[in-house]
């Protein structure tokens, strides 16, 4: 088996090398496609998220804000910190749940079982690129992106059921998570979402030059890079769009899987019900989608009357001035504490 293994990466390795030799335009094109995307959506967007998420995730803050959560914890046997990762998971977008797991499994908060629960779960796209860039951008209606946005609430409602065997599955129990102070706690959020940023980053490159090689095909496309497969389903019929949109955003990508794997496997956190949960939220999150719009119908729009480029960074615009908050608070504390430590010499 093991040999077969080998010998089939070795193929696949040739196959790239023949490729990046048969097709070296459409490649580089690819790549700057990603580049481009990175630079001028997926940074300012996600990284104000990811800073804020683990400076929630690391102080006091979040045992305050989870509170609400206590009952669906208690339900779930989850210690308080996960309620941050729901949360969050839900309003960040996908890389947040991973960062947010891989912190705490690495600082004892979460087991690995529960923190793989998590993941196949919360794991979601964030609201900032479904209404702002899929339904805003691509579909020309803001109802189309909450549509697809609370469909993949319901679905993660759906999994937190069908994987709740691994949240209370005995692993040991977590350790006692000592919240960081506030400048420290900032300090390290801002470092660990820059090192994960560049992590996302090169994914998003590697899939995007990858993608152009299958320009013409929306299904391949939306399972390699997400934002180039819903892109390309937006020319098909409507009816047929919704479902292959949905079904690319439940399986979020094999980009976002290797984004995903890049932050979680250091922590020893294996990706085989990951995988099933990106299957099993490729049929579900249509089926939630389809059932929403029986209730709450969607007409597609041939333009979009808003602007999306105002749309794609107000998300980022908003967390950014909670962050620039956060730093004043920070700064007016810190200068509190000289006083009083002269005022004690």
């Amino acid at each position: 088996m093991k040999k077969t293994k080998d010998f089939l990466l070795a193929g696949i390795c040739i196959g790239a090398a023949l490729l990046l030799l048969l097709f070296p335009s459409d490649i580089t094109a690819g790549f700057r496609k990603g580049l481009s995307v990175s630079g001028s959506t997926l940074l300012p967007s996600l990284f104000p998220f990811m800073v804020l998420a683990q400076f929630i995730a690391t102080t006091n803050l979040g045992r305050l804000l989870c509170r609400p959560l206590s009952p669906v914890l208690r339900l779930l046997k989850l210690p308080a910190c996960a309620g941050n990762v729901m949360v969050m998971g839900l309003l960040g977008g996908y890389p947040s749940t991973a960062q947010l797991v891989s912190v705490y499994v690495s600082k004892g908060a979460l087991t690995k079982n529960q923190g793989n629960f998590l993941l196949c779960a919360f794991t979601a796209a964030g609201p900032a690129f479904l209404i702002s860039g899929v339904g805003a951008a691509m579909h020309g209606s803001l109802r189309f992106g909450l549509l697809l946005y609370f469909g993949g609430v319901l679905t993660s409602a759906v999994l937190a059921f069908l994987f709740r065997g691994l949240a209370t599955g005995e692993q040991g129990r977590p350790a006692r998570f000592e919240p960081l102070p506030y400048m420290q706690g900032f300090v390290e959020a801002v470092r660990g979402s820059a090192a994960s940023l560049i992590n996302v980053t090169a994914f998003v490159c590697l899939f995007s030059a990858l993608s152009f090689l299958f320009v013409n095909i929306p299904l391949t496309q939306g399972v390699l890079e997400i934002s180039m497969g819903c892109l390309n389903a937006c020319a098909l019929s409507p009816m047929l769009s919704l479902v292959l949109t949905a079904s690319f955003i439940g399986f979020s990508s094999l980009s976002i899987i290797c984004q995903v794997g890049g932050l979680v496997v250091p922590c020893g956190i294996h990706l085989k019900h990951f995988l099933f949960s990106r299957l099993a939220a490729a049929v579900l999150q249509p089926l939630c989608v389809l059932l929403l719009n029986l209730l709450f119908p969607v007409e597609q729009q041939v333009f979009s009357t808003v602007n999306p480029s105002f749309l794609s960074f107000s998300a980022a615009v908003s967390v950014s001035a909670v962050l620039v908050a956060i730093m004043a608070m920070l700064l007016l504390s810190a200068i509190e504490k000289a006083v009083e430590s002269r005022h004690t010499i």
